[in-house]
């Protein structure tokens, strides 16, 4: 039995490259755990970690008139320790 839960708290800020492009750079915080039990042989085994870790990141917004698209890559220092790249809709219209 094995669990993972991730939580990531961040801040962007805008990064104006060119009129043209909405890019943004950020930073915050990832708090990670991780449990693990293993059940039988007349005895239970579980343990448990948690990290606190900093993420680094930045993206690019594309405006549209009901939505707005993005790409955005991030990087965990400590905590979860990953790389990841990402990409989605944000609704609400383009700002």
């Amino acid at each position: 039995d094995c669990s993972w839960i991730e939580v990531n708290a961040n801040l962007q800020l805008p990064v104006p490259l060119t009129p043209d492009l909405n890019t943004y750079a950020g930073a915050g915080l990832n708090v990670a755990r991780v449990k693990v039990g293993i059940d039988g042989l007349g005895s239970d085994y579980s343990a448990s970690n948690t990290e606190v870790g900093v993420n680094i990141l930045g993206g690019l917004r594309f405006n549209a008139a009901a939505f707005t698209p993005f790409v955005e890559a991030s990087l965990t220092l400590g905590g979860g320790e990953q790389f990841a790249i990402r990409a989605g809709i944000l609704l609400g219209g383009g700002r």
